[in-house]
């Protein structure tokens, strides 16, 4: 590979550089909420990022690029990870103002570039924005090309967890991504976070008599029903993880958030006849929560395997449902006559006997489940221990086979055409369990429904890109919703 030749002062490298991509998270929203705590804190971050790149010998191009982005360049990839590195540390201890928090996401990619009145070209340039676009909050991603230059050069304490081969959106060729991380496998201070505390435990009685938990975050409208944060998660352990609770605090900005345990997982009662609860018992079960909560009307949001769930009862219950999101959803898991979006049996089979073995080999600590699911998570330490711990405290391994086996069997693409009210379909492209033909389906048949496709291949909406897709989220709903006055919002 060529070095990159050594610039004058004020001059830019040319040859082989190495570019580094920030992107400020969930900062739509941050304007939206705060817009002059956010003035300030951007002030401050644009300093800190200026003058932390210019101490590492690198230049930055654009202060403001795409949404609240930086695009700086390095004449040596070494000194970008410094930078990276130094950059995050520095936004993680600073005080922010509390109603505007600021934590990025930074990706690094050496390659050839062609530099042209001051800026940067080319298909090396893509793929750093496309690296970006696929890291979490308080991430540093770190391309193949990057990482085999600086593997032996790294400051102590630094280490690239391999995060796996990635299929980034519109490019051709994979990238192998790695994760710079401490030592310990966390991203360090520059996570920012702090357990919150957990919401009050409530309970809805559906007619049969089950008692149904739930627990209500967020004030305001509109009201949004969310039909499980994972595939068997109870509500009591969605604050014990980062990232799970930074999701749950994001919807909650949207409005007042209504999470609840089907039956027969978490603190919520099993189905009086003793068997496993059906996907309709999964959305009456809803229903008894808005009762409840005394909500006349909500937001349904189904993800992943709760999108059967929330799709029925949009169709049967209309007057109750003021707008579907969906996020990796689909009408039907497995392979079907006029189906072949769907997956075949033996597939969906060996998947279910792997994941609620809850028994990963020596060899296997993230769980084939975590690597499959939620690859951007698979070398983070603290959260596979969480979500093999939560699942054990939600749900004995023969209860969750027998939710498999029944969500496997679930079809409602007879209630698409029922669907009235407002519907969003999201699907993320690089999804390798619920793959985006799922959700062109659903938007297909669905009347007057939206399709966003996003970067990225966790199948969960707490991995990932989540603040992205949480914006989609916002700006549908300012869309699709009446505001407080009766007007568009």
């Amino acid at each position: 590979m060529d070095a990159a030749s050594s610039p004058g002062p004020g001059a830019l490298p040319s040859g082989v550089v190495t570019f580094l991509l920030t992107d400020v998270v969930g900062s739509t929203q941050l304007w939206e909420t705060a817009p002059a705590a956010m003035n300030v804190a951007l002030a401050r971050h644009d300093r800190l990022v200026e003058e932390l790149v210019r101490t590492h010998d690198g230049r930055l191009l654009k202060a403001r690029g795409e949404g609240d982005s930086t695009f700086s360049v390095f004449g040596l990839p070494s000194q970008a990870v410094r930078a990276a590195r130094a950059i995050q540390e520095a936004l993680g201890v600073e005080p922010w103002p509390e109603r505007s928090p600021i934590t990025i996401r930074i990706a690094l990619h050496t390659g050839q570039a062609t530099e042209r009145e001051g800026d940067y070209y080319g298909r090396t340039v893509n793929r750093a924005a496309r690296l970006r676009s696929i890291a979490g909050p308080g991430e540093v991603l770190v391309s193949h090309a990057t990482a085999e230059l600086v593997a032996d050069h790294l400051d102590d304490g630094l280490v690239l967890h391999r995060v796996g081969t990635r299929q980034l959106r519109d490019l051709e060729r994979p990238e192998t991504v790695y994760r710079l991380t401490t030592g310990d496998g966390s991203t360090g201070p520059a996570d920012g976070w702090h357990r919150p505390d957990h919401p009050e435990i409530r309970y809805a009685q559906t007619t049969g008599g089950e008692c149904v938990a739930y627990s209500v975050r967020g004030s305001g409208t509109p009201d949004i029903l969310g039909f499980g944060a994972g595939a068997y998660l109870s509500i009591a352990t969605l604050d014990d993880e980062r990232h799970v609770a930074r999701c749950e605090e994001s919807l909650a900005d949207l409005g007042r958030l209504l999470r609840f345990d089907r039956p027969g997982i978490g603190l919520s009662d099993a189905p009086e006849h003793g068997g496993t609860p059906t996907m309709e018992e999964w959305s009456i079960a809803g229903l008894a929560v808005l009762d409840a909560a005394e909500v006349e009307r909500a937001v349904v949001l189904g993800a992943g395997w709760s999108a059967p769930s929330a799709l029925w009862l949009a169709a049967h219950y209309p007057d109750r449902v003021a707008a579907v999101v969906l996020f990796n959803g689909f009408a039907r898991l497995a392979r079907a006559d006029g189906y072949p979006e769907g997956i075949e049996l033996s597939m969906i089979e060996r998947f279910r006997d792997t994941v609620t073995s809850r028994t990963p080999s020596p060899d296997d600590a993230a769980g084939a489940d975590v690597r499959f699911l939620m690859p951007s998570l698979a070398d983070d330490t603290n959260f596979v221990r969480w979500w093999e711990r939560s699942g054990q405290q939600s749900a004995t391994p023969r209860v969750s086979h027998e939710y498999f086996s029944m969500l496997f069997g679930v079809d409602v693409r007879a209630d698409l055409a029922a669907v009235a009210a407002p519907t969003l379909v999201m699907q993320r492209f690089g999804n390798r369990f619920v793959r985006p033909t799922h959700g062109h389906y659903l938007a297909s048949h669905i009347r007057g429904s939206r399709y966003v496709e996003l970067d990225g291949e966790d199948h969960f909406l707490f991995a990932g890109n989540t603040e992205e897709a949480v914006g989609e989220i916002a700006k549908f709903l300012d869309r699709s919703l009446p505001g407080p006055d009766g007007q568009a919002r």
